[in-house]
C-alpha cells in the first residue's frame, strides 16, 4: 500500500522503476532516515543561527566572523552528511543509514578543519 496517489506502481516485478515513480519508491522507503537526517542537520544549524542573531542583535561585525566560521564548522559537515545520506539512499547502499552519515560526516568535518 503506497502512501501516495492510487498510479504508484510498485517494483514488484523485479524490474527497477525509472523516472517519477523511482524517486517516490525511494522517498516512500526512506521517509524516516531522511527526516532524521533532517533533524540533524538541524541541529548542526543551531551554533551558526545562534551566532547569526546574537550579531544582529548586539549590532557586531566583530561577533559576525567568529560566529560564522565557527558556526560554518558544525552547519557544512552536517548539511554534506544530509546530502550524502540521500544520495546513497539512491543507490541502495548496503550499510546502515547512520554509519554512512556517520561516515560522510567524519570525512566533511576534516576537510572543513583542515582546507586544501
Amino acid at each position: 500500500m503506497s502512501i501516495f496517489h492510487s498510479n504508484y506502481y510498485r517494483s514488484s516485478t523485479g524490474n527497477r522503476l525509472t523516472g517519477f515513480p523511482r524517486y517516490l519508491e525511494i522517498l516512500e522507503q526512506n521517509i524516516k532516515k531522511f527526516f532524521l537526517a533532517n533533524l540533524i542537520t538541524l541541529i548542526g544549524f543551531l551554533p551558526f543561527s545562534i551566532g547569526i542573531v546574537l550579531s544582529l542583535l548586539s549590532s557586531s561585525v566583530l561577533l559576525l566572523i567568529p560566529s560564522c566560521v565557527i558556526g560554518g564548522i558544525f552547519a557544512g559537515p552536517a548539511l554534506s552528511g544530509m546530502y550524502d545520506l540521500i544520495m546513497r539512499s539512491l543507490r541502495d547502499a548496503s550499510k546502515d543509514w547512520w554509519s554512512n552519515y556517520k561516515h560522510a560526516w567524519r570525512q566533511n568535518w576534516r576537510q572543513s578543519l583542515l582546507p586544501g
